[in-house]
């Protein structure tokens, strides 16, 4: 004798479904590595405190990370000389290696300056977390804010700034960046080629980043 289904409960279904996402964010958190557990820990208080300064972390295997956040986002990210999203790529590939966080401190006010353009907050703290698997942090990465400052006082500083180093020469080689740079950062990183060394290319970008503040 036929017997007719029971009907399926739909009601269920979204119990059912969010409990599996929780089972498998929890199976994910459970094999990151120590390092990055640290980092996910210390950036969400940071970030949701909104804090700025700079977090230095010191892995077992000395590999130095810093953040610089300003008032809770995530301006920039440092490994040795990597940035941004090529310093993402790095922290990334450590996810399930047994690395673990040797020492760190945070600098109350102390912002470093990024060389290249920075993902965006919501996005490093869910690849941290355990998401953003599809892809990677290139095709996803926002310029910082200070990128679209392309004004006629952005100008201004970059050419008294780059003046103090390469002199009158400065003013024509900013005329020729500046009209084909699409942001900030393109112009600072063409103009850093022109410098002798990346110790003046530090200071270049930090006073310019410095007077935007």
């Amino acid at each position: 004798m036929h017997h007719p289904e029971t009907p399926w409960d739909v009601t269920k279904v979204p119990f059912v479904v969010e409990r599996s996402i929780l089972e498998t964010l929890d199976m994910v958190q459970s094999q990151l590595s120590p390092l990055i557990k640290f980092l996910d820990e210390e950036l969400r208080t940071l970030c949701r405190d909104r804090r700025t300064g700079t977090l230095l972390v010191v892995s077992s295997n000395n590999q130095v990370f810093q953040f610089s956040l300003k008032e809770g986002e995530i301006l920039a990210l440092v490994f040795q000389n990597k940035h941004g999203a090529e310093a993402l790529e790095v922290l990334d590939s450590l996810r399930h290696q047994d690395v673990r966080a040797n020492a760190s401190r945070f600098a109350e006010g102390h912002l470093l300056s990024s060389k290249a353009p920075t993902p965006a907050t919501d996005y490093i703290l869910e690849l941290l977390r355990g998401g953003h698997r599809g892809g990677s942090a290139r095709s996803v990465q926002e310029p910082n804010p200070k990128s679209l400052r392309m004004t006629d006082r952005t100008r201004k500083i970059l050419e008294e700034e780059l003046v103090e180093f390469l002199g009158p020469m400065a003013v024509i080689l900013c005329d020729e960046v500046w009209s084909t740079a699409k942001s900030l950062d393109e112009a600072l990183s063409i103009l850093s080629q022109e410098l002798s060394g990346p110790d003046q290319a530090d200071r270049f970008w930090r006073n310019v980043f410095d007077r935007l503040d």
